[in-house]
């Protein structure tokens, strides 16, 4: 009894009629630690333990009974009433002769020790199904890492093609535009030659002009010289035909001089229109090769902008490359951490 006294462990010991006949100090200190779920369920104080049947502790006295007669012992038995957990370890006390002498029982306050596995399990399971969507979210992540770095490089070859075309198109803007210049410059010096066509024309209008007054002059000689060849009778006959000629040759010369009048004003007419015609010409050209050279910039700044996403495409592929490595080494840390969180949940439960 002095040894039992000295265990640090709880022990009751029941008669073979089931009756509490000992309680050692560690036990009687267990039991005080619990009275008040012992009292609120089983309406039994600490100190009315002893002497009383362990059957006011169980609902169902007949199969505890048919367990220790026919168990093998030890017996272990958990159970729980109020808020407290007893883990039991029963075990028949028998004499040199074998006849039973009653029963020693060792128990423990296993309450904290199952909310702590309680809170275990709960965590476990946590664990395991956090794991199992962390590993399914990387899975998916790590697709769509991929995808978008696939993506990412058909955008960027696409963007290069782009490119490309710009440069192509900017050099042929650029060509334009040279080809608008030299037009515009074209359009400008054929209006110069015009203008000095025009010039020419009305110097030779002055020309004309002039001639036109000698014409008439010479038709008035030829006429004076008739009417004097008609005086001199026949020895003016001679004379007078020569001032038939020429008086003829005064009226062609007139004739002549009128139609170049005419030609004149319709080349000059014709200068004219044509003189407009080419500044319409030079303004449209002037506005083509100004809209050309906006163009022109319009290009090369999309040209750059082309270029910089080029640039942005690639690193967004290189991230997205490099994110699909770190997310397949989430997910094997993951796998493994579900692993670990099962082999936790397996070991609670055994």
């Amino acid at each position: 009894m002095a040894a039992i006294d000295a265990l640090q462990a709880n022990v009751f010991v029941a008669d073979p009629a089931l009756n509490l006949v000992y309680l050692n100090p560690a036990a009687e200190r267990a039991v005080r630690a619990i009275e008040g779920d012992v009292r609120a369920t089983f309406g039994v104080s600490a100190t009315e333990l002893l002497g009383g049947s362990i059957h006011r502790f169980h609902r169902d006295p007949r199969r505890v009974e048919e367990v220790l007669g026919n168990a093998p012992m030890p017996h272990e038995a958990s159970f729980t009433f109020g808020s407290v957990t007893l883990s039991t370890r029963i075990n028949k006390v028998l004499d040199h002769a074998g006849d039973l002498l009653g029963y020693v029982v060792a128990w423990d306050d296993i309450t904290d020790q199952r909310r702590l596995e309680s809170a275990l399990e709960q965590a476990a399971g946590t664990l395991a199904q956090g794991s199992s969507t962390l590993v399914s979210s990387c899975l998916s992540l790590s697709s769509s890492a991929a995808e978008t770095s696939d993506q990412a490089s058909s955008v960027s070859v696409a963007t290069e093609q782009l490119s490309a075309t710009l440069q192509e198109v900017a050099r042929n803007t650029s060509a334009a535009v040279a080809a608008a210049n030299d037009a515009s410059n074209s359009s400008r010096n054929a209006a110069t030659h015009v203008q000095d066509l025009v010039t020419a024309g009305q110097e030779v209008g002055e020309v004309v002009r002039l001639i036109e007054s000698i014409a008439e002059r010479t038709n008035l000689l030829a006429l004076n010289a008739t009417i004097e060849s008609a005086r001199a009778g026949d020895a003016g006959k001679g004379f007078a035909v020569v001032a038939s000629e020429v008086k003829e040759l005064s009226s062609s010369t007139r004739d002549g001089t009128v139609k170049i009048g005419q030609l004149t004003e319709r080349v000059a007419q014709l200068c004219s229109i044509i003189s407009s015609q080419l500044n319409a010409i030079t303004t449209s050209v002037e506005r083509i090769a100004e809209e050309q050279n906006g163009i022109a910039a319009a290009v090369e700044e999309q040209a750059v902008v082309t270029r910089e996403i080029s640039a942005s495409v690639t690193r967004v592929a290189d991230a997205a490359s490099h994110a699909t490595r770190e997310t397949n080494i989430v997910t094997e840390a993951s796998t493994t951490l579900e692993q670990t969180a099962r082999q936790l949940n397996g070991i609670l439960n055994r």
